[in-house]
């Protein structure tokens, strides 16, 4: 029985978004950073790496705002409202003189020592600088982000971009900046036809 096996099986249809053979596009994988609203990125869209002590070398959507610089501060303490000891909570006690009081947990807090507990009102906060956000990559693939996990997705870290192909934050504008950082990296955006 004779098989016809130059039969077309199927048809691709090119999106346009790879615009050239030079140089070749390279892919790897990252972690995007869980957003604030679930959403679907699509392929395309240009990822910004997060550094800096704010940072946490994870990827949001170019034109994301960065976190602010946080100044350190320090935990501040309350008269515990608590009428007897509550297990697992932790107590602490006051030495020193105003303003330059010491807390100090209490190892083993009792009852009929309550009326001078204190705990911490507010928690202390460390120092951070500032998030940078540069850009770095350009998803390969579409994928639904949601707002409790981050997920792993498959991005171009290497190649040529048609740049109306590309997608950004919503109100973000591709800067000179933005487009000489991904050259630096091997990510060219030149417009031509799809290959």
């Amino acid at each position: 029985m004779a098989r016809n096996l130059n039969r077309m099986v199927d048809t691709m249809t090119y999106d346009g978004l790879i615009s050239g053979l030079t140089p070749e596009a390279k892919v790897k994988g990252v972690t995007i950073r869980k957003l604030g609203a679930a959403a679907t990125l699509v392929r395309g869209t240009i990822l910004a790496k997060s550094s800096g002590s704010a940072g946490d070398d994870k990827y949001v959507i170019l034109g994301t705002t960065a976190a602010p610089a946080v100044q350190e501060a320090a935990a501040t303490y309350k008269d515990s409202p608590d009428t007897a000891v509550v297990a697992g909570k932790t107590y602490y006690t006051r030495s020193g003189e105003s303003p330059n009081y010491v807390y100090t947990p209490v190892a083993d807090p009792a009852d009929a020592n309550i009326a001078t507990y204190y705990e911490i009102d507010t928690p202390a906060v460390a120092a951070q600088d500032a998030e940078v956000l540069t850009a770095d990559c350009i998803l390969a693939d579409d994928i639904f982000v949601g707002t409790s996990d981050d997920v792993n997705a498959a991005v171009y870290d290497m190649g040529c971009f048609d740049p109306a192909k590309l997608t950004v934050k919503s109100g973000y504008t591709i800067t000179e900046a933005d487009k000489d950082v991904l050259r630096e990296r091997g990510i060219y955006l030149v417009a031509k036809s799809a290959i």
